[in-house]
């Protein structure tokens, strides 16, 4: 077939099924359930625009409703990152140069912090208080409006077990929390092994269960 003759029964088709759904959208009417939700859900070049603004939590490092790994070497400080990180965004404080999220457009503040420690102990107390100590402006923002909570317990949220009871447990103000954080990766995985790709994608599945609520 020429190429003139298949640009014209292709715009033929597309004339067609323009006609029928009343939008110029490659889109089979004969389409039903799922099949028809991801045949809308298609856009042409022609639609697709721009994300100018990001809904940024911090920005230029993560944006609200995301998922992001901390990632590095043992005993690095990875924990008292996060953890610099969770505070700042608790009391809304710029976070090394980079804005926090304050007042979203509808007037409502970002929500709570959730930090789950998996390695539990007095470690991550610890932590808290040198923060508590040398960062009296950043508790003082915190402590009175209970915006940062501890979960200190081990979890597995490779399984639906953990992850239907922390649903559960935080089911009233989960939905507008503002961070999740989990530390560590590998005391969150039960019997996973974070190496794998079939255990990752379980972990991964499991916490866009929060992650895509708020």
């Amino acid at each position: 077939m020429a190429a003139k003759d298949f640009a014209r029964l292709h715009n033929q088709d597309r004339a067609h099924l323009a006609s029928v759904r009343g939008a110029d959208r490659f889109i089979n009417p004969a389409l039903k359930g799922r099949a028809l939700d991801l045949s809308d859900a298609i856009q042409p070049i022609w639609q697709i625009k721009p994300a100018l603004k990001s809904r940024y939590l911090v920005k230029n490092w993560i944006d609200r409703g995301a998922l992001s790994v901390v990632y590095g070497e043992s005993n690095v400080g990875k924990t008292f990152f996060a953890l610099d990180l969770a505070m700042h965004v608790a009391a809304r404080l710029p976070w090394h140069g980079h804005k926090v999220a304050d007042i979203d457009p509808d007037g409502n503040r970002p929500g709570p912090v959730l930090y789950i420690a998996g390695e539990g102990g007095h470690g991550i107390r610890n932590r808290i208080e040198a923060i508590r100590r040398e960062r009296s402006d950043i508790m003082e923002r915190i402590e009175g409006e209970s915006d940062f909570c501890l979960l200190s317990t081990g979890l597995d949220l490779c399984g639906p077990n953990d992850v239907k009871a922390l649903s559960e447990a935080i089911a009233e103000w989960a939905d507008f929390a503002a961070l999740i954080v989990v530390d560590t990766l590998a005391r969150a995985m039960g019997d996973g092994d974070e190496n794998t790709a079939k255990d990752m994608g379980a972990f991964v599945r499991n916490v866009d269960q929060f992650v895509n609520r708020h």
